[in-house]
């Protein structure tokens, strides 16, 4: 056996290995919903609000193939810490990140990781009786 010839089918396995696992990661569709009592606005609520606290919260998900994903679950601990009325400027993101490139490119693609990031901003809606 040729060692020499074992490199370059190593190189090229792994490279169309890379390729296919990052085609496949790069193909993310979702469904996001808000079921919680607290209402979740995308804009700004009408009105004076107080900005009670800005948050940045992530979730990973592996082995998950529904593409659901549900913010107000994410955001339940966040909003009873802080006593929130409503969240508002709600922006919500899913895609790879390094750390699930190389968690798909592992498994083959079948951990079908995710990364569901959002930020928003825990608000009171009556700022004059706090």
């Amino acid at each position: 056996m040729n060692h020499t010839n074992i490199v370059p089918f190593f190189t090229s396995s792994v490279f169309a290995l890379a390729l296919v696992t990052s085609t496949t990661a790069g193909c993310t569709y979702a469904k996001i919903s808000g079921r919680g009592s607290v209402p979740l606005v995308l804009n700004q609520l009408p009105g004076q609000v107080r900005v009670v606290k800005h948050i940045e919260a992530s979730k990973l998900t592996v082995f998950d193939y529904t593409g659901t994903f549900d913010a107000s679950e994410l955001l339940a601990d966040y909003i009873a810490s802080n006593n929130g009325d409503a969240v508002q400027n709600v922006s919500i993101s899913v895609g790879s990140s390094v750390g699930t490139f190389f968690i798909n490119l592992f498994t083959l693609g079948l951990a079908n990781a995710k990364e569901f990031k959002i930020q928003a901003d825990i608000v009171k809606t009556n700022p004059k009786t706090d």
